[in-house]
C-alpha cells in the first residue's frame, strides 16, 4: 500500500487525529491546567474529589468533558444503530484493573492522551513515560496472544446498559447547581478549567469522533503487535504532531505565552525529576497502565466511549478508576509537582505483580491449544465481534478444527464492536457458523469483503419450468416438482459436500429434507440453504 492508498483508507482517523489534538492543546488555552488540555483519567480524579471521594482541594471540580464524552458516544451509538447493552465479562477483575490503572496514571501524573500532550509541550519525560507504556502493552498483547481474556459479554436489557449515561446526567445536574456537598477546588489545577458549557461541547464532539472511529491509544499500539494494522496508530501519530503544531502557532512555547520548554525538569504539573528514582517509576508507572489497559482493551477515554455505547463492563471499569483516584489520594500514592508518593513506588509494584500473576493464572488454567497456522492466507469474509475476548477465542477454536482463519483489524466501514475480525474463507463459512453456534462463541455477524461476494449472496432467481421450479442462489441451484413439493436435483458450485447434500436431499419432498445448513460446511451449503428457504416459500405459495 502506498502513502495515497493508506492516507485515502485511514482519512477519518487521520482527520480525528488532527481535530482531537488541536482541541486538546487549545482547551489550556480555553482554561485547563497546562500540559492537561484533555486527560480523560485526571478528569475523572477531579470529578472523584468533587463528589469527596479524596480530600485533595487542588484537584476537586466535575470537569464537563467527561460528561461530554459519555453523552456524545451515547447519542452517536444511538443514531447509527450501534447502541447496545451489554455486560457480564469478569466486572470484579475490570474493577480492580480499572483502580490499578488510575493508580500508575497519577504516580506519572497523566493519563495515556496527557502522556501525548506533555510531549507536544516539550515534557520529554513524556518520551519516558511513553517507552514504558509501549512496554506494557506490548507484555499484554504477549497474554493476548497466549489465550488471555476477560471473559465474552452477553446482552444486558436496556436499562442496565443506560447507568453510565444517567450517570453523567446526574453529574451534570450538580455541575450547575453546585448543591454544598459538592466540593469545588479554589486553587491548583481542580479550580482551572474551561468556561461550562464550551468544556461541555468539547467532550460531546470528542466523544462523537472517538466512538465513530474507535480512537484509542492503546488499541493503536496492540493492533501493530497483534496484527501490524497501524491504522489507530495513524490517528495517535497525528494526534501529536498537530498538538505540536498548534503549541507553536497558539505561542504557547513564547516566554510571554504558557512558557512550555524543551527538557526533563520545570514542567507544569509534573515530578519535579530531580532523582533517578523519579525517571523509573515515571517508567514503571505507565508500563502498568500499557498492561492493566490491554487487558481492559482500552485506555480511560476509551472506556468512557464504550460506557457511553452501553457496556457496563466499561462502567464497572470506570467505578475502578474512581476507587484508584480515591485510594492514591487519602493514602500517599499520588504523586505532585514535590516529588513521589510515599507509597507510590509499592503501589506500582503491587499494580504490576497483580496484572503478571492474572495473566500467567489464566494461561495456566487453559488447555493447550494447538499452534497457529504459519501459512499467509487472504480469505474474502469476515467474521465481526462485539469485543476483542471473543475475537481471540473464536480464533483458537476455529484454527484447531483446521479451518482457515487470520486475525486482522477489520474496515472501518465494517467496525460494528471492537477492533479486531477474523478473516476466513467464506468457502468454509457454514462449518464456521455451525462452530461459533455449537461453542458459544459471541459474533455480531459474518460478511463478505469484497462487493462482488455480498451481491452474489444477495441474488436469488426463480425459474418455472411448469412441472418443475428451479430456484439458484449464487451458483447453487435446487429443482423441485411442483406437484408433489420433491427435490429432483441439486447441482452448482464446486464445494467438496455437493455429493453429500446431493444424496440426502434429492427425492426428498421439501418440508422432510434435511437443511443444508445441517450437513454442509462450504460456502456451497450455504447458497444451498438461501435456495431451500426460498423453495419452501414458493411451495407452500402454491408456485
Amino acid at each position: 500500500m502506498n502513502i495515497k492508498q493508506f492516507l485515502n483508507s485511514n482519512r477519518w482517523i487521520i482527520l480525528t487525529g488532527i481535530l482531537f489534538g488541536t482541541l486538546g492543546t487549545l482547551a489550556v488555552n480555553w482554561g485547563n491546567p497546562p500540559n492537561m488540555g484533555i486527560c480523560a483519567a485526571c478528569f475523572l480524579r477531579d470529578t472523584a474529589g468533587a463528589l469527596q471521594l479524596h480530600h485533595n482541594p487542588m484537584a476537586q471540580y466535575i470537569r464537563p468533558e467527561i460528561i461530554g464524552f459519555v453523552l456524545g458516544a451515547f447519542g452517536i451509538s444511538m443514531a447509527m444503530g450501534e447502541w447496545r447493552s451489554r455486560g457480564g465479562s469478569s466486572p470484579i477483575l475490570r474493577f480492580f484493573l480499572g483502580a490499578f490503572v488510575m493508580i500508575g496514571v497519577l504516580v506519572f501524573l497523566g493519563c495515556p492522551i496527557r502522556v501525548i500532550l506533555r510531549i507536544a509541550g516539550g515534557d520529554l519525560n513524556g518520551a519516558i513515560s511513553l517507552a514504558g507504556f509501549v512496554t506494557g502493552i506490548g507484555t499484554g498483547t504477549f497474554f493476548l496472544k497466549q489465550g488471555f481474556s476477560l471473559g465474552s459479554n452477553t446482552n444486558q436489557v436496556p436499562v442496565v446498559g443506560l447507568i453510565a449515561p444517567l450517570m453523567t446526567v446526574g453529574l451534570l445536574i450538580l455541575l450547575v447547581s453546585r448543591p454544598a456537598f459538592i466540593a469545588f477546588s479554589t486553587a491548583g489545577p481542580g479550580a482551572q478549567h474551561t468556561p461550562l458549557l464550551l468544556g461541555l461541547g468539547l467532550g460531546l464532539l470528542v466523544g462523537v469522533m472517538v466512538q465513530r472511529t474507535r480512537f484509542c491509544s492503546i488499541g493503536a499500539w496492540r493492533d501493530i503487535f497483534l496484527v501490524k494494522d497501524f491504522q489507530l496508530f495513524s490517528g495517535v501519530a497525528t494526534f501529536l504532531i498537530a498538538a505540536l503544531f498548534t503549541n507553536y502557532i497558539a505561542g504557547n512555547f513564547s516566554p510571554t505565552g504558557i512558557g512550555y520548554h524543551w527538557g526533563f525538569t520545570h514542567q507544569p504539573i509534573a515530578l519535579p525529576m530531580t532523582h533517578w528514582s523519579e525517571y523509573v517509576w515515571t517508567f514503571l508507572s505507565l508500563a502498568l497502565v500499557g498492561l492493566a489497559g490491554t487487558f481492559l482493551e482500552g485506555c480511560p477515554l476509551r472506556n468512557l466511549i464504550r460506557a457511553g455505547e452501553g457496556d457496563t463492563d466499561a462502567t464497572f471499569t470506570i467505578l475502578g478508576y474512581f476507587a484508584g483516584a480515591a485510594i492514591a489520594h487519602r493514602l500517599p500514592i499520588a504523586s505532585s509537582p514535590a516529588g513521589l508518593g510515599s507509597w507510590g513506588p509499592m503501589a506500582v509494584l503491587f499494580g504490576l505483580a497483580f496484572c503478571l500473576v492474572l495473566g500467567f493464572l489464566q494461561l495456566r488454567s487453559m488447555q493447550p491449544q494447538a499452534q497457529p497456522q504459519k501459512q499467509m492466507f487472504a480469505g474474502d469474509g469476515i467474521i465481526i465481534f462485539p469485543d476483542v475476548a471473543s475475537a481471540m477465542k473464536a480464533e483458537k477454536a476455529i484454527q484447531i478444527t483446521g479451518y482457515d482463519v487470520k486475525l486482522v483489524a477489520p474496515p472501518p466501514e465494517l467496525r460494528m464492536g471492537c477492533d479486531l475480525a477474523l478473516e476466513i474463507s467464506l468457502v468454509q463459512q457454514q462449518g464456521i457458523e455451525r462452530l461459533l453456534q455449537d461453542r458459544s462463541l459471541t459474533y455480531v455477524k459474518i460478511l463478505p469483503i469484497s462487493k462482488g461476494s455480498t451481491r452474489m449472496c444477495e441474488i436469488v432467481k426463480v425459474t418455472d419450468f411448469g412441472q418443475w421450479v428451479m430456484v439458484k442462489a449464487g451458483n447453487m441451484k435446487l429443482s423441485y416438482e411442483k406437484e408433489t413439493g420433491a427435490i429432483v436435483n441439486i447441482s452448482g458450485g464446486g464445494c467438496p459436500d455437493i455429493p453429500y447434500l446431493h444424496a440426502e436431499m434429492v427425492d426428498k419432498p421439501l418440508n422432510q429434507a434435511p437443511h443444508p445448513r445441517d450437513l454442509g460446511y462450504t460456502l456451497c451449503a450455504t447458497m444451498l440453504q438461501r435456495a431451500y428457504e426460498e423453495s419452501l416459500q414458493l411451495e407452500k405459495g402454491g408456485i
